[in-house]
């Protein structure tokens, strides 16, 4: 397949990088838990190079620690004293944080994906821009606590762990073996069966939000669907009217997913301002009282009377109704999956997830009112506004536009990033050609999040380094541009694979 000459570079220098990465072994250093690490000796083994990922921290007394772009993955810290320490754009991936003083820790940047914080104190912790990407925290003080920017997966979607948890509890019908069962509805591939990791839209009124949900589909009904498993939304139910459609989907085994305004005492930030889905599991009666388990991603179970479940049921942004549909009426929310009536194989599967894609990664607003643009169209509408501003030199919104490299930026960074891993693991279930054609979109996709995050030029107020206001604005119109045509090559090969035209 012929692919121009910028994109073919991406692939070679993608494909070279994995290589070198494959070849990387960390050696983990033996834990000691009788002569705990102290914060000099930590500070000496960074200097000499020597890999922190896998440590046993177990006791250490390491309050007022400052570590900024450590690799500390799968890092111990059992009852370790981190009062006040800082950790600043730190790899925190699978880190086991429990009975920990960890009062105003602060854990800027980091990546916590899959990290378990459990049985500690983080009372007036600041927890900023991180990625809590299946992130638990379990038995946890967070009162004082500051939390604000934080993404809850890869490409911001707030609702993939809830969906991934509910999906995997969905019970195969009748004997054989269901796509709910298997891996594609696990948490590393639920943004590629939801379309979240194709996803992009621009809002060119306000540059600096991410709405959150595709444009074209409601992503907790298009993973189910691709899945084979019915699925029904509800927004406008009654009190009464919910919690009876909620105890007779539960009782006939669906699985129920709702979204919950939940709060801590004390706690600030925009990470808890709008709802998170919930997987409602039971629902009984003790005595007079009515009781409601849920599953709150990232909070753990949590055990809810009645009243407190519909003081906390509320509706917001997270009902995801596609970005292209005027918000409506919603009261108490529900969407309720049930077990698929027959089975699909793993690569039906994919075809549909697919296709969903494509349709995502395509579609144009047709609203001549509306200031969101999704796809393709949506990167070439937020270039052709970048482009407009720097010919009119109008720095007001110039510093607007700067808003996009926050949280879109990041966030379209994650969601290309997932998407890549989810054609990589998905690619088994084809035939060889097909494989090879996924295996290669991965690494441009992969190409393309590297180049977002490397060669992005920051041009806010404050941002400037080396470049001019008018230099770095250019550099990211070349960024933009290159962006748009992977995006393009994506379209194409994905097209090929499904073979529609």
């Amino acid at each position: 397949m012929a692919t121009n000459s910028p994109i073919r570079t991406l692939i070679t220098a993608a494909v070279c990088l994995s290589l070198v990465v494959s070849i990387t072994v960390t050696v983990a250093a033996q834990p000691n838990p009788e002569t705990p690490l102290s914060q000099d000796e930590i500070q000496q083994m960074i200097e000499a190079g020597e890999s922190l990922a896998e440590l046993d921290f177990g006791s250490a007394k390491l309050a007022g620690l400052h570590l900024q772009g450590v690799n500390l993955d799968a890092a111990h810290w059992a009852a370790a004293d981190l009062r006040g320490a800082w950790f600043v754009d730190c790899s925190m991936k699978q880190a086991n944080i429990s009975d920990t003083n960890a009062r105003g820790i602060s854990l800027a940047g980091s990546d916590l994906s899959f990290a378990t914080i459990s049985d500690s104190d983080l009372a007036g912790a600041s927890i900023t821009n991180s990625l809590l990407w299946g992130t638990t925290f379990d038995n946890v003080e967070l009162r004082g606590a500051h939390l604000q920017g934080n993404r809850l997966s890869p490409s911001g979607a707030r609702h993939l762990v809830a969906l991934s948890a509910a999906l995997q509890q969905v019970p195969p019908r009748g004997t054989g073996t269901s796509a709910t069962s298997h891996e594609l509805a696990a948490l590393k591939t639920v943004a590629g069966l939801s379309g979240d990791a194709f996803g992009f839209v621009y809002d060119a009124e306000n540059p600096g939000a991410w709405p959150g949900q595709p444009f074209t589909q409601n992503p907790i009904v298009a993973a189910a669907e691709v899945l084979g498993c019915p699925v029904e939304t509800q927004w406008r139910l009654s009190r009464a009217v919910a919690f009876e459609r909620l105890r007779i989907a539960l009782n006939a085994g669906d699985a129920c997913l709702l979204p919950l305004q939940i709060s801590f005492p004390g706690v600030s930030g925009d990470t808890l301002a709008q709802p998170l889905w919930a997987v409602a599991t039971e629902l009984t009666a003790v005595g007079e009282q009515v009781l409601c388990r849920l599953t709150v991603p990232p909070f753990g179970e949590m055990l809810l009377e009645a009243e407190e479940l519909d003081e906390k049921w509320r509706p917001a942004q997270v009902t995801l109704q596609p970005a292209s549909e005027a918000p409506s009426d919603v009261k108490y929310p529900l969407v309720t999956i049930q077990r698929p009536p027959r089975f699909l194989t793993h690569q039906q599967t994919v075809l549909w997830a697919i296709g969903n894609a494509i349709e995502m990664m395509k579609a144009i607003s047709t609203s001549s009112e509306s200031t969101v643009y999704p796809g393709l169209q949506g990167i070439q509408k937020l270039a052709s506004d970048l482009a407009a501003a720097d010919a009119a030199d109008d720095g007001v919104r110039l510093v607007q536009l700067s808003a996009w490299e926050g949280l879109p930026r990041v966030s379209f960074i994650g969601a290309r990033r997932a998407a890549a891993d989810f054609l990589s693991q998905v690619s088994e279930y084809f035939l060889p050609q097909q494989a090879d054609l996924l295996i290669e979109t991965a690494v441009l996709l992969r190409s393309e999040a590297a180049m977002l995050e490397t060669q992005w030029q920051p041009f806010g107020r404050g941002k400037l380094a080396a470049l001019t206001t008018k230099e770095a604005v250019q550099e990211n119109l070349q960024v933009l541009a290159e962006v748009q045509a992977v995006e393009q090559q994506v379209v194409t090969n994905l097209e090929e694979v499904t073979g529609v035209r």
